[in-house]
């Protein structure tokens, strides 16, 4: 009984507090000691509430709604917590949009438990409420919150993706605000499905995305091509220093036929591999591949060759295999892939004749004055092997090997001389 006796007085305490700042306008410390009576005993706390004129209560009700739509820090909330407030709101007024988003937002943070019936209290919240507008952030943030429940629903993946873009082409701006601060944590899982999908527009971009997911075949299973630059634009817009999203827009301007705009992308994304701040280094076959991308976006444009054929030269040295498939996969859509290699020998011929100039103008003949002339000609040399089918022609190969035993490299040259007996004994 005292205990009783003393846990009503401090409620009542707590409200006639909260009621004299309420007067005095400070809503917010108002606000924060009706949370406080309503922790100690919520009947009493709501009975009291329910005495409040419709002004007064209007305004208490609007700053916990302020509350949870916020995620700037509130010293007034640290004693509390917005799951209280979200309770305290529902109490107040049941199925009152911010609280119902704040603790369906909560579900979905802990995992995405109950998606499905997530999807379906946004749907039945959206079709309540006929007075709010598409444009509002009410309207978008329940728009985006069933769609990432769909995105954690394997059925319903694709619908998710188009709640995001119906959303996003609504209102770009409160869109991309309200996903950045609302479900910041959930962005890798947004992109992951967006780029997922992008391949499925684009399979020859899966060498991008190094998506496990397998291609989707059916039109009724993916997004329509028209859909892509939103897409990019979208993901840019959410995520703008992700640079596997740089990079798949990278690439879809290379297959939209914006050859230099794709150039100076890739360009951005190779030049900052060196900076000191860089947490994570790029992995050599990534590396390959943003050379190997540079290089066949030069080439459509028409470019400095000599610089498109460095890339190549380079991305075969750091990474062969995946400068390989991504110079089929690129240089033989575009139809440059003789070019390329024509080009690549020319380059091997010419920085042969200069070694040979630079030889005769030697007072000793058996110096190695000039060598090192041959450095590039071994690298051009090399990258052609690995263009051509089974590792090189035989005239390709021999004249690798005279360059290498030039330079001093005998056992890469000996381990081709092996390879060119055994293929002869064949």
């Amino acid at each position: 009984m005292t205990t009783s006796v003393t846990t009503g007085q401090k409620v009542s305490d707590l409200c006639e507090d909260g009621d004299r700042f309420l007067d005095n306008g400070d809503v917010e410390r108002a606000t924060s000691l009706y949370m406080s009576a309503f922790r100690t005993h919520a009947t009493s706390a709501v009975s009291h509430m329910r005495k409040l004129d419709t002004s007064s209560l209007s305004r208490v009700i609007s700053t916990m709604e302020g509350w949870l739509n916020s995620h700037v820090e509130n010293q007034l909330l640290e004693a509390h917590n917005k799951g209280l407030a979200a309770v305290f709101l529902s109490t107040l007024i049941p199925n009152n949009p911010s609280a119902t988003i704040y603790k369906m937002e909560s579900l979905l943070q802990s995992g995405g438990q109950g998606c499905e019936e997530i999807y379906a209290r946004c749907t039945a919240l959206l079709v309540g409420e006929p007075n709010m507008t598409p444009q509002s952030s009410t309207h978008i943030l329940l728009e985006i919150t069933r769609g990432l429940a769909c995105l954690f629903s394997a059925c319903r993946i694709l619908k998710g993706l188009k709640i995001y873009l119906k959303a996003y082409r609504t209102n770009k701006r409160k869109t991309v605000s309200l996903v950045k601060s609302r479900q910041k944590v959930h962005l890798p899982r947004i992109i992951k499905a967006f780029t997922d999908q992008i391949v499925c527009i684009h399979p020859s971009l899966s060498l991008v995305s190094d998506t496990k997911q397998a291609v989707t075949k059916t039109d009724d299973d993916r997004l329509d091509e028209v859909d892509s630059s939103d897409i990019i634009e979208f993901l840019l817009a959410i995520s703008p220093g992700n640079r596997e999203v740089q990079e798949l827009q990278a690439a879809h301007l290379f297959l939209s036929g914006r050859f230099e705009d794709s150039a100076e992308i890739y360009s951005a994304l190779l030049s900052c591999q060196n900076m000191s701040d860089k947490i994570q280094p790029d992995t050599p076959e990534r590396t390959a591949r943003l050379l190997t991308s540079r290089a066949a976006a030069c080439f459509s444009a028409g470019g400095k060759i000599a610089e498109e054929c460095r890339d190549l030269e380079e991305a075969f040295e750091i990474h062969p295999a995946t400068a390989r498939v991504c110079f089929q996969n690129l240089f033989t859509d575009l139809g440059v892939e003789m070019i390329a290699r024509n080009l690549l020998r020319q380059q091997a011929e010419r920085g042969l004749s200069g070694y040979r100039e630079r030889v005769l103008l030697r007072q000793d003949l058996r110096s190695t004055e000039g060598i090192e002339l041959l450095d590039p000609v071994i690298t051009q040399l090399r990258t052609l092997c690995h263009l051509e089918p089974d590792g090189g022609s035989r005239e390709l190969r021999v004249r690798l090997t005279e360059c290498l035993l030039l330079r001093g490299e005998y056992k890469e040259s000996l381990s081709i001389c092996s390879q060119l007996v055994a293929a002869q004994a064949v």
